[in-house]
């Protein structure tokens, strides 16, 4: 059923075991073409191995939009495990072009990501040079003092630093050059997570689980001032570009969860207004049936 034409499945209350869920994720990997957009696994006996088995699904597939695992036996790690599949990757360079290509060709892609599939990666930025075009915007005194003393120095006039370039397509916009690898974003197609009534869940994790989809790219002074050292010590994986319109953790074990579930919520929300809009897709007028040829005028 998984590799047929079906979009939406239910299997609630079915005494589904981890094991069968770890024989489902591994079955939709090897076949990526799966059409399936929400899976319903509510209410069977999914523990954290068979969270495990459906992140790793996760970090692959660019389909699934819709997750119910609620009223399981899911604990943090679990928990944990499926948040990760948000954050950006370390993508070696022989594999950036494949995940790429997978992520621009997604089901509800638009024509214009169909079009960049087909063109190789641009360059990306590093975060040394993000951060090295902040520092002199924010200090051109300090830039132009430093341009000075260079000439002074070299015999040789050099070109002026280049200003920093950084692509504008939808995932590009995302990636930045590590020394061996590729940041890129983590799963961006995933919308609906239902983790509740999974009593084994702590509000340790909870907080945890918050931290980590709140966690961006930086952008103020004091995170941009953390760059400085960012050779030896780059950011912390976060989250790009990601469409989660709900991830529910509450359960009635513990009262605190309600207060992290709140600011989840409230978080996520401010996440999607601060989502790049598509440019609306423009069609090619077609003619106009009501519209009399020339020669049809008398």
């Amino acid at each position: 059923m998984l590799l047929t034409g079906v979009k939406h499945l239910s299997l609630r209350g079915n005494g589904i075991t981890s094991e069968d869920v770890a024989l489902m994720a591994s079955l939709l990997l090897r076949h990526p073409r799966s059409e399936l957009v929400s899976l319903n696994l509510w209410g069977n006996r999914i523990d954290d191995e068979g969270a495990v088995a459906l992140a790793k699904l996760l970090k692959e597939n660019r389909t699934l939009q819709v997750l119910d695992l609620g009223h399981n036996d899911i604990a943090d790690v679990g928990l944990l495990t499926l948040v990760d599949c948000f954050c950006m990757q370390e993508m070696p360079l022989e594999c950036l072009s494949g995940y790429r290509k997978r992520q621009l060709l997604r089901r509800d892609a638009t024509a214009r990501e169909r079009q960049l599939a087909s063109t190789p990666p641009p360059t990306y930025p590093s975060y040394q040079e993000l951060y090295t075009a902040w520092h002199q915007a924010k200090y051109p005194a300090l830039a132009e003092e430093k341009k000075e003393s260079k000439k002074g120095a070299q015999t040789k006039t050099k070109k002026a630093e280049p200003l920093l370039v950084r692509p504008t397509s939808p995932f590009d916009r995302d990636c930045f050059r590590m020394e061996n690898s590729v940041r890129v974003p983590g799963n961006t197609v995933l919308r609906c997570v239902n983790l509740g009534n999974n009593p084994r869940v702590t509000l340790d994790g909870a907080r945890e689980a918050l931290r980590v989809l709140s966690l961006h790219e930086p952008s103020d002074d004091k995170e941009m001032s953390a760059l400085q050292n960012c050779v030896v010590q780059p950011p912390e994986l976060y989250c790009a570009s990601i469409k989660l319109h709900t991830f529910v953790i509450l359960h009635d074990g513990d009262p605190g969860l309600r207060a992290v579930q709140k600011e989840l919520s409230d978080m996520l929300y401010k996440r999607l207004l601060l989502l790049p809009q598509a440019p609306a897709e423009t069609e090619v007028p077609g003619d106009d049936p009501k519209r009399k040829s020339p020669r049809a005028k008398k």
